[in-house]
């Protein structure tokens, strides 16, 4: 199916949407009637009278003993999930883990909520009021707010994984309950990210790796049922801490006309990002490169350049001072410690070890405590 064309009816358009890119640059903003909070409501509620189904576009089922949905995308649309959980008292978690082939965009209402994004990886634009938005490349999260009426658009680009994670509020009320109390530092903070929505200009925010672990936590959340819903709540407590306490990037977004390819520093920061958060994963130049959409090459020589070392190097020492922590901080056995950290085998951990530190893992951890 082309993205030109509309999707058959099924429970879940409750208005269409989606557009391709050169639909959105030559139309008008669209005339929705339904926000988009309420929408997200919709299709949980929806998932609860068909708890799961197929269209050309997605096939659905419902999550979190039904106070949730998941949408797995079809080949012809592209790879990959999305999911809307309500975690009550007009709250909702959005998930997406996809990659399309082709670009496209989706038109949304918006009054009054308020939205934190995190962007772990990928190409993402953002408008209000207008088809043309702003770039934004991983990883970065964004704030927005505006208490008026407005039509926002965003567009995911073509051929890059997007891993992004969305705390939705219905309103300023929802955030207060949710754990924000309402106080000078609560709407100073929502005066600070109102200016930049209503400017078209999203409100950046930059994270560290310890907010995009948690992104990344909810992505693999890995209970079902009702525990997936008990779970969620917390890990999205968790990134709204970091959204609100985090420092204004000093990044900017790039306009929609601008080049869309990723910059040499860009690129290693996203490699670095992603390390950081699971130094228990493989780093696998391909994967990342894969991930990222560039050459492995490209990431190669894009780490050097912008951090000093190689790729490889990072990660080795960036594995070992993890584990002097671990060896001074906690009673983990050596074994364990080498899992973390990304060695599948002690004794490769212990051999790497001994020849930055000239002693066994043991041997430091007696010394720290001696």
């Amino acid at each position: 199916m082309k993205l030109s064309e509309k999707p058959s009816l099924t429970p879940f358009n409750s208005e269409y949407r989606l557009c391709n890119t050169a639909e959105l640059l030559g139309g008008r903003c669209p005339d929705l009637q339904t926000t988009f909070v309420d929408e997200l409501s919709l299709k949980v509620e929806q998932a609860r009278l068909i708890p799961q189904g197929q269209c050309e576009t997605w096939c659905w089922r419902q999550t979190c003993g039904g106070s949730g949905v998941r949408f797995d995308f079809e080949p012809s649309f592209g790879r990959g999930f999305s999911e809307i959980i309500d975690l009550d008292d007009g709250v909702f978690l959005r998930v997406r883990n996809s990659v399309h082939k082709d670009p496209y965009s989706v038109w949304s209402c918006h009054e009054g909520d308020v939205v934190f994004t995190v962007l772990l990886s990928g190409g993402l634009s953002l408008g209000v009021q207008k088809p043309e938005g702003s770039w934004i490349w991983a990883p970065f999260a964004l704030a927005g707010f505006n208490p008026q009426r407005c039509l926002a658009c965003s567009s995911v680009a073509a051929d890059l994984d997007v891993h992004l994670v969305s705390v939705v509020f219905k309103d300023v009320r929802a955030l207060n309950k949710f754990g924000f109390p309402a106080s000078r530092d609560c709407e100073a903070f929502l005066r600070r990210i109102e200016t930049f929505t209503r400017s078209n200009i999203p409100a950046l925010i930059d994270v560290d790796a310890h907010a995009l672990s948690v992104a990344q936590d909810i992505i693999e959340c890995p209970f079902e049922g009702t525990l997936r819903k008990l779970y969620m709540a917390g890990k999205a407590r968790e990134l709204a801490c970091y959204v609100i306490s985090g420092r204004e990037s000093k990044t900017r977004a790039t306009p929609r006309g601008h080049s869309r390819r990723l910059d040499q520093g860009t690129v290693a920061r996203l490699v670095k990002a992603r390390v950081d958060s699971d130094l228990s994963q493989s780093v696998a130049g391909d994967a990342l490169a894969a991930e990222i959409g560039v050459s492995r090459n490209t990431i190669m020589r894009a780490f050097k350049a912008e951090f000093g070392t190689t790729l490889g190097q990072y990660v080795h020492e960036e594995r070992l001072s993890q584990a002097c922590r671990l060896l001074e901080e906690t009673a983990l056995p050596i074994t364990d410690i080498a899992l973390t950290i990304g060695y599948d085998k002690p004794g490769s951990f212990s051999d790497a070890f001994r020849q930055a530190y000239r002693c066994t893992p043991s041997q430091f951890r007696l010394s720290r405590h001696s």
